[in-house]
């Protein structure tokens, strides 16, 4: 196992990147209103007036940080925050993936968790749009979010409080930001605290960012292969 690199940031440094985040998001998504509205005629789907602008906005976000960690520290982005291929290699973190899906599935059916539309859905009414919506959950977002929360933020919970609370409070906060998504419903935010503490372990486990990426990649594709095949939701993207 790579041996284990404690953080260099402080929660100061979090504070700033966490401040950045709604400002970022902002910018992207208005870019890239303002590049459409620019095209003559052009009338962008629901999913191209949505995604590109919030994987902008997380580009931004994303520059910002290697800036801080540049400028403050003399340090490289994707080393620092562990997004490294682990020594025993990814396979078996993609497997995981997959027995995660079938272990949450499990969980979902005792906690009789109800099925109920996403606004995922709606973003998925053309063969472009369930393109753009698939790129997005099984590539795009797992990387975003595992830099975020297992990259930067989990280290240094890790430093303060230990590995099994920081695995747990850093999947709250992941958890929460799918809240919206499906309306609040207290079944699907146990699910994703789950799959996030899971994402956590493989994190701390394999000392690998991009573990905890191709886990969490996995489990989106598995869902929305689902979605795919069988026409029903694709789940917790």
């Amino acid at each position: 196992m790579n041996q284990e690199r404690k953080p260099f940031w402080d929660w100061q440094d979090f504070l700033i990147f966490a401040a950045l985040a709604i400002p970022c998001l902002l910018l992207g998504s208005v870019i890239v209103f303002g590049i459409f509205k620019l095209i003559p005629g052009y009338e962008p789907s629901k999913a191209m007036k949505a995604i590109p602008g919030q994987f902008l906005g997380y580009l931004f976000w994303y520059i910002a940080l290697r800036w801080l960690l540049l400028m403050k520290y003399d340090r490289p982005f994707w080393a620092s925050l562990n997004f490294e291929f682990p020594e025993e290699g990814v396979v078996r973190y993609f497997s995981a993936g997959l027995v995660l899906t079938v272990a949450i599935i499990v969980l979902g059916a005792i906690l009789k968790t109800p099925q109920m539309k996403s606004p995922m859905d709606d973003l998925m009414d053309t063969t472009a749009s369930l393109s753009l919506v698939g790129v997005s959950a099984v590539a795009l977002a797992p990387v975003c979010e595992e830099l975020a929360f297992r990259g930067f933020l989990q280290p240094l919970l890790q430093q303060s409080l230990g590995h099994w609370p920081a695995i747990l409070l850093t999947a709250l906060p992941f958890a929460l930001m799918h809240g919206t998504q499906y309306s609040w419903n207290w079944q699907r935010l146990v699910l994703l605290v789950v799959a996030g503490s899971v994402f956590g372990y493989v994190r701390h486990r394999s000392n690998s960012t991009l573990a905890s990426t191709a886990t969490h990649a996995t489990y989106n594709f598995s869902y929305f292969l689902t979605f795919i095949l069988l026409g029903k939701e694709a789940g917790q993207l």
